[in-house]
């Protein structure tokens, strides 16, 4: 999934990928216990990562990975269901699913006015701020095959 908070990815996730491991941050980090099982989760693997994962811009992110390799590994398809707005943060999944031979797809949701919108009717923890979902739109750019994706679903 690739698109601003509010934008359609977790609607998209639920009833179009039913089958899929479901991997979020926003639904682990609910149970007050992520925290702790993020910090298991990448004990487990030690200096054994599914990938070189040094350069990922958090431990959120390492850990979204090793649960990704895990049903990949399983012969699982996986949705990612985050913002992911640019090459550099979907370039680990894209590897891992090159590693174990699955077809890639991104899912671009591109309309942000949507986005906006819908984010702006959430409460509470919902609720991302107006200026994060300013710097999303700044930041997000159209997946390209050349990314290595196999197809690219755009959502308008």
């Amino acid at each position: 999934m690739v698109g601003i908070a509010g934008s359609g990815k977790t609607t998209y996730v639920r009833s179009k990928l039913p089958g899929h491991a479901y991997v979020s941050m926003d639904e682990l980090q609910k149970d007050g216990s992520w925290m702790d099982k993020r910090h298991k989760l990448i004990e487990r693997y030690g200096k054994e990562r599914p990938l070189n994962l040094a350069g990922l811009s958090s431990r959120n992110k390492e850990a979204e990975c090793i649960l990704a390799d895990d049903a990949l590994k399983d012969g699982r398809d996986v949705a990612v269901d985050d913002t992911n707005l640019t090459p550099e943060i979907r370039r680990p999944y894209v590897l891992l699913a090159q590693k174990h031979g699955a077809a890639i797809r991104a899912v671009f949701f591109s309309n942000t006015r949507v986005g906006r919108y819908r984010n702006s009717k959430r409460k509470g923890r919902d609720k991302v701020p107006d200026d994060a979902v300013t710097g999303q739109i700044a930041r997000m750019e159209r997946p390209t095959e050349e990314e290595g994706f196999d197809s690219i679903l755009v959502m308008g």
